[in-house]
């Protein structure tokens, strides 16, 4: 029986693979945090505005960015966690995939938050098309929503590039205040020159949409990996076909493929050889087929004899034989 791990293989490579990983770690943190800061600012500058211009939308909208900083806050301390905690040997013994599932957790609850944005954005809306609603100045909306506007769209410059899926999740969070910010800029803009105040709330609804729609993908991602899904474009099927067409295979059993996080996927599988080759053939040949077919390298094989296999084969693993 052979019982290999091949998670890094070289460590040339591996080297070259964790120093590009701590870059991207590095990189989103910063990124993450001058977000969080221009978001702030322009959270501040909105509660200001929204008083001086009497405007709810601008009040909504502030409240719309305190919820982001709070999203923003979480990444940053999810990439902070798992950056801190690779090198704890002590924690590392206990999670010994580390901490990459923080991240995770952090996606699924800024999704979860960003759906409850959009709850609170067509109430607003509908307040304002059905129910009384005062003056608003025009003029200062537009100006306070330009300043959010242009503040938003350097962070989202910032965050575009990101590679963690908590960074991208927070992201999503600042595009829809770029989007939130250009749709007070365009309802203050027409409501200051025809005083059709309307189109500010009917603006608003539009942009739910977006928000719902890439909320939703966001959650079903990250369901997706704490439920130890395959990664698209794999299964247990296709693998075990792949690896039963190898020379050297007599079945295949027990295949398991789940996603670790949103950059490392990991497959295990028990392999019946039919004793024409030896098992280094065997699990060297497997192991080039599915890091080729799939990128499947965090990999884990466990090469077994038909007789090992019939003494030993596990209650409930279904198995796949070459025909």
């Amino acid at each position: 029986m052979s019982h290999r791990h091949h998670g890094h293989s070289h460590d040339q490579s591996s080297s070259h693979f964790h120093h590009d990983h701590s870059d991207h770690i590095r990189k989103d943190r910063k990124s993450l945090l001058i977000a969080m800061i221009t978001t702030a600012s322009i959270m501040i500058v909105q509660i200001i505005g929204s008083y001086i211009a009497n405007s709810v939308a601008l009040r909504a909208d502030a409240g719309h960015m305190l919820t982001d900083v709070g999203a923003l806050f979480i990444a940053y301390l999810a990439l902070r966690l798992y950056e801190t905690s690779r090198n704890d040997k002590q924690r590392l013994q206990r999670f010994t995939f580390g901490f990459k599932r923080v991240e995770i957790v952090a996606a699924l609850i800024n999704g979860v938050v960003l759906l409850s944005v959009c709850l609170l954005i067509v109430k607003e809306a509908f307040e304002r098309l059905f129910g009384h609603s005062d003056h608003v100045h025009g003029e200062t909306m537009v100006f306070v929503a330009g300043f959010g506007f242009i503040a938003n769209g350097i962070s989202a410059l910032v965050l575009f590039r990101s590679h963690h899926l908590s960074t991208r999740s927070a992201y999503l969070h600042v595009l829809s205040d770029l989007l939130s910010s250009l749709a007070v800029l365009i309802g203050g803009a027409i409501m200051h020159f025809t005083h059709i105040e309307w189109i500010d709330p009917v603006l608003s609804l539009l942009i739910v949409i977006f928000i719902v729609r890439n909320s939703y993908r966001l959650i079903r991602s990250a369901v997706r990996i704490l439920m130890d899904a395959a990664p698209k474009g794999s299964d247990g099927i296709m693998v075990e076909k792949v690896i039963t067409a190898i020379a050297g295979v007599k079945s295949v059993h027990d295949v398991h493929i789940w996603q670790i996080d949103s950059d490392n996927s990991a497959v295990s599988a028990h392999i019946v050889s039919d004793g024409t080759r030896s098992h280094e053939q065997i699990l060297s040949d497997v192991r080039t087929k599915i890091e080729n077919e799939y990128s499947l390298s965090h990999s884990t094989f466990q090469v077994e004899s038909g007789e090992f296999a019939n003494q030993h084969h596990c209650n409930g693993c279904e198995s796949t034989s070459r025909e």
